[in-house]
């Protein structure tokens, strides 16, 4: 938790228990994306006072000091801690579990010189890609027999 401390202070960012738990979640969870709803459940086991808005502003103050990303996954908001590669890069998320992959490459290069040669200047794209995953399509097949 001492670490998690010193990245909140470096960010000027107060530190409180529902903050440090809330880092410490995602940190621990680095290789997927978690809902808020996940978040909360797994937090108010050990402060059952925790609620919807406290994670919800700690969420997005996160997200504004690039502690986190998140993305939307069918009808929720799902959240990660900052992935630590430096360049442009896009994610492969499993629709069930939330696993991520990071691709380091970018997928829409070529398409971006084609908007180029149209005449645009700008070209914006989202960075996540979604899917389902090795592991949840064997459950889900073994369920379905």
């Amino acid at each position: 938790m001492k670490e998690i401390q010193e990245i909140l202070k470096e960010r000027r960012i107060r530190v409180t228990k529902y903050r440090l738990a809330i880092l410490g979640l995602l940190k621990e969870e680095s290789d997927r994306f978690i809902s808020i709803d996940e978040i909360r459940t797994r937090i108010s086991g050990e402060y059952p006072k925790f609620d919807f808005s406290t994670a919800y502003r700690a969420l997005e103050l996160f997200e504004e000091k690039q502690l986190v990303y998140k993305t939307k996954m069918d009808d929720k908001i799902c959240y990660t801690i900052q992935c630590e590669v430096d360049s442009d890069h896009h994610h492969l998320i499993c629709k069930n579990c939330g696993k991520k992959i990071v691709l380091n490459f970018c997928p829409f290069e070529e398409l971006e010189d084609q908007y180029e040669a149209l005449g645009f200047d700008t070209f914006d794209h989202m960075r996540d890609f979604f899917g389902i995953c090795q592991k949840c399509k064997k459950v889900d097949d073994k369920m379905n027999q």
